[in-house]
């Protein structure tokens, strides 16, 4: 799946010409003479392996597992660790 977003860099952080045009741009009218650094290379990609679904909630039974807190909790305060809390 390839997405444009119209972004300087990929999802990927991978340079698309939108970036090349902004950077020439900037040298353009940077009357500053600076060094930049040496752009990092790309990053590998790789394909994940398959995962398989094996099981599943309703989208009902989604929203009876959901909690509602007045006051900020901690992880610790609820016993999760590694998960994100909305």
């Amino acid at each position: 799946m390839i997405a444009d977003y119209d972004a300087p860099l990929t999802e990927a952080g991978d340079y698309t010409e939108k970036y090349y045009l902004t950077k020439r741009l900037v040298k353009h009218h940077n009357n500053l003479k600076i060094h930049l650094p040496k752009e990092p290379p790309e990053s590998l990609k790789i394909a994940y392996s398959s995962v398989y679904v094996t099981q599943h909630l309703t989208f009902e039974d989604l929203l009876k597992r959901i909690v509602s807190f007045v006051l900020p909790i901690t992880f610790n305060s609820i016993q999760i660790l590694f998960r994100m809390i909305h």
